[in-house]
């Protein structure tokens, strides 16, 4: 398993001695033996310690339990040990997190066992934790390139994230002591503050209504949802997700396609169907995927739309369509049909 280092806090000495012999012949890194709370912890924050051996009943004010949630806020995982093997005690073992117990007196043929798969457990815990935190970042880095606002909050509505699209357009400079609240007007917050409660609880809203940036209210769409995350087959409402839409940067991007544009720029059934796969912001390797062509012929009819249209890339494509949608139907109507599917969805 390599060298992994670990704590043993246990107040009976020959039973410390007993265990810290028996996890040396495993490998395994004993970096200290503790028998309260306090020390214990003061040697963990100043050490790289991979895993904890608690007794659940120390003696003194703390026990194992308290030392335990301590564990839990450093991501640091631990096994219990307990002279007492009844239901309760292995049930609260289970709910503090505890990967396994140790019951006195040990039964060594299968110590080795329970320690190796604890640990082993707790390994892959950390790593898959490791990989969700990475992926993650790549997803927040694919919303900054998209150009899509998202704020996740905690349960007291702190800001733990948002993108930056939304500290440009709120200009937002530092998230210290700052609450999503404190973008919206007194009258505002009463509402925000009712809707996120009933997220908090499961829900997902949708909600039209005004946030200030500073110099102005600008008019947005708001969608909540409750951010759930599973630990050990139990799900849990950990935070809220904001998605916001800027309706007026909607109103200036969003690019609807129709039949007579395709037709007044005499764009083939094929062209056509490629123009709507760039809309949705297809690759051109996505786009053969989806119309079961091959690359080069992808690359092939989007020479002949650039040359029709009489523009050099994807930018300028949009830019035309958008263009074309304003000057034959109006910016009113496009917004309200805009405003039709926003509220729809």
């Amino acid at each position: 398993m390599g060298a992994i280092n670990v704590l043993i806090v246990e107040d009976e000495a020959i039973f410390a001695e007993v265990l810290k012999s028996f996890l040396i012949d495993r490998k395994l890194n004993v970096m200290g033996v503790f028998d309260n709370v306090k020390d214990s912890l003061e040697f963990i924050k100043k050490n790289s310690i991979d895993f904890v051996f608690i007794d659940i009943y120390l003696r003194g004010n703390e026990n194992g339990i308290q030392l335990s949630k301590e564990l839990k806020k450093m991501d640091i995982p631990f096994m219990f040990i307990t002279a007492i093997s009844e239901e309760k005690t292995m049930e609260l073992a289970k709910k503090e997190g505890s990967y396994g117990y140790i019951i006195k007196p040990i039964d060594l043929s299968q110590l080795g066992i329970s320690i190796d798969i604890a640990i082993s457990q707790a390994q892959t815990h950390k790593r898959l934790k490791k990989e969700k935190r990475n992926i993650e970042n790549k997803l927040r880095d694919m919303l900054d390139t998209l150009q899509i606002m998202m704020v996740e909050l905690d349960l007291d509505y702190g800001i733990k994230f948002m993108t930056n699209l939304v500290r440009e357009r709120f200009k937002v400079t530092s998230l210290w002591n700052k609450t999503f609240l404190d973008f919206f007007a007194d009258e505002q917050k009463k509402i925000i503050r009712e809707k996120l409660e009933r997220v908090k609880s499961g829900e997902v809203i949708t909600l039209n209504t005004v946030m200030n940036n500073g110099e102005k209210n600008l008019p947005v769409f708001f969608r909540f949802s409750p951010i759930i995350e599973e630990e050990d087959e139990v799900f849990e409402i950990k935070g809220i997700r904001v998605l916001i839409i800027n309706i007026m940067d909607v109103i200036s991007e969003f690019v609807m396609p129709n039949e007579e544009f395709f037709r007044e720029y005499s764009l083939s059934a094929r062209e056509t169907e490629i123009v709507k796969c760039i809309i949705k912001f297809q690759s051109n390797n996505e786009i053969a995927k989806s119309l079961y062509i091959s690359i080069p012929t992808v690359k092939f009819h989007i020479k002949n739309i650039y040359s029709k249209l009489k523009v050099k890339n994807r930018r300028e494509l949009i830019e035309r369509l958008k263009n074309y949608y304003f000057k034959n139907f109006g910016n009113e109507c496009y917004s309200m049909y805009l405003l039709n599917i926003l509220l729809e969805n």
